[in-house]
């Protein structure tokens, strides 16, 4: 199972000029796509399923504002 995140704090480390999380939602045309404000947003919600024996994969071109991802073991 796949859950596409984009995290919309990204924009601004981009220094793209801000839009509306609609835009977002309307160019990757899914219903399984969740668009957060905070990297601890993201995490949070990560954190919040249960899955057993989860496997991630994360791609970045930056650090999720320094959050360490060792956190998602506890």
């Amino acid at each position: 199972m796949s859950f596409p995140e984009f995290l919309y704090e990204q924009t601004k480390n981009k220094k793209l000029k801000p839009f509306p999380k609609d835009i977002v939602y309307k160019a990757f045309e899914g219903n399984n796509l969740h668009v957060y404000d905070s990297s601890d947003e993201l995490f949070r919600f990560i954190k919040a399923q249960n899955y057993s024996n989860p496997v991630y994969l994360f791609m970045s071109s930056g650090d999720f504002n320094g959050f360490d991802i060792t956190k998602l073991l506890e």
